[in-house]
């Protein structure tokens, strides 16, 4: 066998092998499973807390205060222009807040008007 056959030889074996090659590539993926969803299931129980049997379902309570807007210096990195900043007290968001003093209300309560402003 020559040079000449041997390279015809290779240079043949490399472009079939490059053709399989680039054939398997192009084959279409296989499809995807759709994401898997939480299933929907009906609600075992509703307690609505807008009622008394619902409040007493869990020993709830319903319970009122009204906040103050208070000012305070400007935050930091604040904009050349602001001078102060305003929050509000009291912040009952921690766990251990009291809120014993606070005015207890019942459900038919909620929905009556406490303040006198717009806030």
């Amino acid at each position: 066998m020559t040079t000449r056959d041997l390279t015809k030889l290779v240079a043949g074996a490399v472009l079939a092998f490059g053709s399989l090659i680039l054939a398997a590539s192009a084959q279409p993926l296989p499809p995807t499973s759709p994401p898997q969803l939480a299933p929907v299931l009906p609600p075992a129980h509703v307690v609505d807390l807008l009622t008394t049997d619902g409040m007493a379902a869990f020993g709830a309570q319903w319970r009122h205060m009204e906040v103050k807007i208070v000012e305070g210096p400007a935050l930091p990195n604040a904009m050349p222009g602001y001078k102060t900043s305003y929050d509000i007290t009291p912040h009952a968001g921690v766990k251990s807040f009291d809120d014993s003093s606070w005015l207890t209300l019942e459900p038919k309560q909620l929905l009556d008007r406490r303040g006198g402003g717009k806030l």
